[in-house]
């Protein structure tokens, strides 16, 4: 996290059917090493170059494509009150999460295109527009 308000990379998020062949490549091919991940109610796995959480997979099941960009994920210091207010007076769709492991708001931004965006910013007291994660229904 920056201090001073600086966005900085996080991750780029994928959606995987089965996540064995991918897991495989990135570490082959980059190096890159599954690793701790916060106790999100779906399932998935973190990728980490040395202690940075580079690429997160979230397992689906189902007849779904064998990898699907889901979003890629930027983060600050700035108070998440502060990004979401801004995220507002843009006028684009989004919904806000509260993090599971930290005090931090996760607001994912629908860009136009497809593209989205997820912020991460620290929160300082309650942000009422921010919702738990909820277990994926099994249908």
């Amino acid at each position: 996290m920056t201090p001073d308000g600086d966005w900085t990379f996080d991750h780029v998020n994928f959606h995987v059917a089965g996540d064995a062949p991918i897991l495989k490549f990135f570490a082959d091919v980059l190096g890159w090493k599954p690793g701790p991940r916060p106790a999100f109610p779906f399932p998935g796995t973190w990728l980490y170059q040395n202690d940075d959480a580079l690429v997160h997979l979230v397992t689906q099941e189902g007849d779904t494509p064998e990898l699907v960009f889901s979003h890629i994920a930027f983060r600050t210091g700035k108070d998440a009150a502060d990004v979401l207010a801004a995220v507002r007076e843009s006028g684009i769709p989004h919904q806000v999460k509260k993090h599971p492991a930290r005090p931090a708001a996760q607001i994912f931004v629908q860009l136009p295109g497809g593209v989205v965006l997820e912020l991460e910013a620290p929160l300082s007291g309650p942000l009422e527009a921010a919702r738990e994660y909820e277990k994926p229904s099994t249908k």
